[in-house]
């Protein structure tokens, strides 16, 4: 095996120049869905779950966007305009309304934590040169606190449950944030309860370096990989799929069977 001469060198080999955190993420827990979407091309079909997280930022986002002396119950507003955002994007998909009963209790309580700070941006697109890897993505809050150098990067999650340890992803993910801004970062879970209840944890990343690293020798793996490859269909020799994984549902089983055969 043969390695690279310089970092991006196999993904230039397939056209690769941009990598997102969530590629990284992809081929680091599930190659395979990787090797479906980024290097078969394959548009992956999702149902209203992916979407929740969406919705819930945009009305959050709309609260922010509105004057705080404008009349009127701003809160109600932002809901209002999550929801029928969600509505326009998912109608119809799999968990929709199971989904959709999430947005408003989520939208209020992302709400109530974070209205005390000062929203700088949203859905920021950062750059960060890892060591030569570049690494591209998209903010989901940017905040300042309560002094003009207190600026941190927030990424909301919702999921069903707090995760009982550290989840390496979620921190991979907003350490490229955090460093690509030279701030802060943290995580917001939101678990919405069938009560109406929602519990939410803040999650303070300390050591971005150690997450950092990480994210480099993901990369460095991908890029070997693909350096010794010489058509997509050795990289998917590479990665066989876990049938016993989450993922599969019927399109991407679909995918799975065009690409590797069973």
């Amino acid at each position: 095996m043969s390695i690279p001469n310089q970092p991006m060198s196999g993904f230039n080999k397939f056209d690769i120049k941009r990598v997102s955190p969530s590629q990284i993420n992809n081929y680091s827990c599930r190659r395979s869905r990787w090797v479906i979407e980024k290097i078969f091309g394959k548009i992956v079909t999702v149902g209203a779950s992916a979407h929740r997280g969406t919705y819930i930022e945009h009305g959050i986002k709309h609260f922010f966007d509105r004057d705080k002396l404008a009349k009127g119950d701003l809160v109600a507003d932002a809901v209002a305009y999550g929801v029928k955002e969600f509505d326009k994007k998912c109608k119809g998909m799999l968990k929709y309304e199971e989904e959709r009963a999430n947005i408003e209790p989520c939208i209020r309580k992302g709400i109530e934590e974070l209205r005390k700070f000062k929203l700088m941006n949203f859905q920021l697109e950062l750059h960060l040169d890892l060591n030569g890897y570049q690494v591209y993505g998209y903010s989901d809050f940017v905040f300042q606190g309560d002094v003009v150098s207190d600026r941190f990067v927030v990424d909301l999650k919702t999921t069903k449950r707090f995760p009982y340890k550290t989840n390496n992803q979620h921190c991979r993910q907003v350490s490229i944030y955090a460093k690509s801004l030279e701030c802060k970062g943290k995580i917001m879970y939101l678990v919405p309860k069938k009560s109406g209840i929602v519990d939410v944890q803040w999650i303070d990343i300390d050591d971005t370096e150690k997450y950092l690293k990480q994210a480099e020798e993901i990369l460095k793996s991908m890029d070997l990989l693909l350096w010794n490859c010489e058509d997509k269909y050795q990289v998917a020799n590479m990665c066989p799929p876990d049938l016993d994984d989450w993922i599969w549902d019927d399109a991407l089983i679909k995918y799975r069977k065009e690409i590797w055969g069973y």
